[in-house]
């Protein structure tokens, strides 16, 4: 009986735990592929494009836990026009970018002109780092490699 008890316990809490697992990557204030473009143009801000598939186990890596990270999900926000695109299910959104795999973190301008796709599953602390290069422009004069290490000089002087 108290077997029983106890295996009861344990559906309940992963009944339980499941709809904040499926839920994670929702903190990102995701625009329909259709209206970014326009959006971005009113806002003057850049599309960050996710491009996902439901088989992918990065993609769902990148959603349960970059996307779903606090800081992550405020920067895109407050900066981006953010669109989530499965191709396999919206075969007419953004054909222009060529997603290389899945994830495919593509970044547009506000003029809708591609700046970067890079494929691939990035943890929090460094898709920060990309979308703070991205958002400020330091892409167009700087590497990454560049700007990350004078980012890790802000920080050691506290600024």
């Amino acid at each position: 009986m108290k077997k029983a008890g106890l295996f009861i316990a344990v559906i309940v809490a992963l009944a339980l735990m499941a709809p904040v697992a499926a839920s994670a990557g929702e903190k990102v204030n995701w625009v329909p592929a259709d209206q970014a473009a326009k959006l971005a143009k009113k806002t003057g801000k850049k599309q960050y494009i996710f491009f996902y598939t439901d088989w992918c186990g990065y993609c769902k890596k990148m959603t349960g836990l970059t996307l779903a990270d606090d800081a992550v999900a405020r920067f895109l926000n407050e900066n981006f026009v953010a669109v989530m695109i499965n191709p396999e299910k919206d075969k007419d959104a953004r054909t222009d970018i060529k997603a290389r795999g899945y994830p495919t973190n593509a970044f547009v301008d506000s003029s809708d002109k591609l700046i970067t796709a890079i494929p691939g599953y990035s943890p929090p602390e460094y898709f920060l780092s990309l979308l703070k290069f991205i958002h400020t422009g330091a892409n167009e004069s700087m590497s990454f490699k560049d700007f990350l290490a004078q980012q890790q000089e802000k920080d050691k002087a506290g600024q």
